[in-house]
């Protein structure tokens, strides 16, 4: 069984990624944008933009974490609470990763 890789990490790595995104987005919603949500959000996008930029996952993250997060949203929420939710997780992802220093 062969497993596929981006820069440094296996698909595992990559799925665990995405399943911490999800729960994120699942506890911010149900706990009502709250500010524990919002540190708790504001934490894993952090971590996110981290990993993404020690992975090389370059354009690799959008189809493999930020896209699917989209479609498990839409699943969990429908197409419009959803769509909300993801771009919500969006725009704190491009926060976080603004605030990284380059390397």
């Amino acid at each position: 069984m062969s497993t596929k890789t981006y820069g440094t990490v296996d698909e595992r790595e990559v799925r665990e990624r995405l399943s911490r995104c999800v729960s994120t987005m699942v506890f911010y919603r149900a706990d009502g944008r709250s500010r524990s949500s919002l540190r708790l959000l504001r934490d894993e996008v952090g971590s996110l933009a981290a990993w993404a930029s020690r992975s090389e996952l370059g354009e690799d993250l959008d189809a493999e974490v930020l896209g699917p997060l989209e479609g498990e949203l839409v699943v969990r929420y429908g197409d419009k609470d959803g769509r909300k939710l993801h771009r919500e997780f969006l725009k704190a992802f491009r926060l976080a990763s603004e605030d990284r220093p380059s390397a």
